[in-house]
């Protein structure tokens, strides 16, 4: 972080918290095992860490509390709160967001935890802007402890040695309102934007949907393979380069193949297996959410490059019947995606889940070799062009993001807004502040050991 002004001071974060109802700054909530549907109005619920987003707080992210539990009031979120995430993935692990609004009887799961800053030191906005800071989600990722990525933790000590920059309560006021100005401009622009990208999916479901509609004749899927389809292998990732990639559920999930998503394997054996993919190998998402379940995509790497996991089902299209780009386009058209998701099985709370056996049930759209590449032509024409929109469109919404992380660069350093000279030195304040605290706790501690005094007393 940048100097600030000299009216301004740094503290650790914890100091400038009020103490919980477990006498700490921090307190942690509880993870009870629950239903897997929300809390219905009035009854208790645990939240999910999904209900912490970056700067945003969603109530709805809950699991209901089973009625033979008995909920804990004292871990209740409550508005002026800010919650932090403290397990979880790397991208998960240290999110935070501040309470404004909350239906009752929420509870933090232990997940997470809560802190509230002291009022007559901090805006709690203020506090929750500075922790959306570019620098300092960078300091508090170099926090997180954990042997992999895929599970990390945040402990109450080490995020209580962050340094907090604090300026004069009024000035904190003034930054607080200049931040929300600029970012509610952007937030319209940015709404714009992602109805845009919205538009522009349906705009292609709409193109595949009508690519197919006319079709006559159908064949099963495995009578358009050169070989029978197959699962792959996930194996036990180690944390080392090797020359053994597998593939991450990531690397397929857009519809379109991404290298970067994979994890090094370290086994003996697996360059004989049936597991490694081909370029034109078409990748089904054998499990994921029910938005994803089933999604094709190309494989587009080198030969034996990647193997593919036991979350994909491999596809390679017979040349003879289907190019793999048409079976691709036609295994995203909605009326087979609808179907996969329709037949996808998965308990309450596990991932949904097809199988080859479903797969070998799809009816594909079969059209005469030249039908087929002008189909595909079309497709990709059209497809060619949205992805062109939709890449201005993503660059627009990076420079927003670009845009609100220099705001409040700029509202930290101390160039948001201009120093009012009358305002008292943040320093100054903080030190009242301790001395009332200080003074406040021997009165406290002063009237305890009257009573127990007393008490003894009374007692002889």
């Amino acid at each position: 972080m940048s100097k600030f002004p000299s009216v301004w001071t740094q503290v650790l974060i914890s100091e400038v918290l009020d103490l919980n109802e477990n006498g700490k700054p921090f307190q942690q909530g509880w993870s009870p095992q629950c239903h897997s549907h929300p809390a219905p109005e009035g009854a208790w619920g645990a939240l999910k860490t999904t209900a912490i987003q970056h700067g945003e707080f969603w109530p709805h992210e809950n699991k209901a509390i089973p009625d033979h539990l008995e909920p804990r009031p004292h871990i209740e979120v409550k508005p002026g709160d800010l919650l932090m995430t403290c397990a979880g993935p790397r991208n998960r692990c240290g999110v935070a967001c501040l309470v404004e609004r909350t239906p009752p009887r929420l509870m933090m799961s232990g997940k997470m935890y809560r802190f509230r800053p002291n009022q007559k030191v901090m805006h709690a906005k203020y506090l929750m802007y500075f922790l959306l800071t570019h620098s300092t989600t960078q300091k508090i990722d170099r926090m997180k402890t954990g042997i992999s990525d895929s599970g990390l933790n945040l402990t109450h000590d080490r995020f209580a040695t962050l340094e907090v920059p604090v300026a004069p309560p009024k000035e904190q006021f003034r930054i607080v309102a200049k931040i929300e100005e600029l970012f509610s401009e952007l937030d319209k622009g940015v709404e714009s934007l992602t109805i845009a990208r919205q538009q522009l999916r349906v705009h292609r479901q709409a193109v595949l949907q009508h690519a197919f509609e006319n079709a006559k004749e159908f064949r099963l899927l495995p009578e358009l393979l050169s070989v029978p389809m197959s699962n792959g292998y996930s194996g036990k990732p180690v944390h080392k380069v090797t020359q053994q990639r597998v593939l991450s559920l990531s690397a397929t999930t857009t519809g379109v193949f991404q290298p970067e998503y994979f994890k090094y394997l370290d086994e003996d054996g697996l360059s004989d297996r049936d597991i490694w993919c081909e370029p034109g190998d078409v990748m089904v998402q054998r499990g994921n959410t029910a938005e994803y379940v089933g999604v094709p995509a190309i494989y587009t790497g080198k030969s034996r490059q990647f193997i593919f996991p036991d979350l994909m089902i491999r596809l390679r299209a017979n040349p003879k019947f289907v190019s793999a780009a048409y079976l691709c386009y036609a295994l995203s058209a909605p009326r087979i995606r609808d179907e996969m998701r329709r037949k996808a099985k998965g308990s309450a709370g596990s991932m949904p889940k097809i199988n080859q056996k479903i797969l070998s049930e799809i009816e594909v759209p079969y059209f005469k070799p030249d039908v087929q590449r002008r189909i595909t032509q079309d497709i990709d024409a059209a497809t060619s062009h949205a992805d062109a929109i939709e890449g201005a469109i993503e660059e627009q919404l990076g420079r927003a993001n670009a845009l609100r992380q220099s705001i409040l660069k700029q509202a930290f350093s101390g160039q948001l807004v201009a120093q009012d000279p009358a305002d008292e030195p943040a320093s100054v304040h903080l030190e009242r502040i301790r001395a009332e605290r200080k003074k406040a706790d021997a009165k406290k501690t002063g009237r305890k050991t009257k009573r127990i005094k007393n008490e003894e007393e009374d007692a002889a």
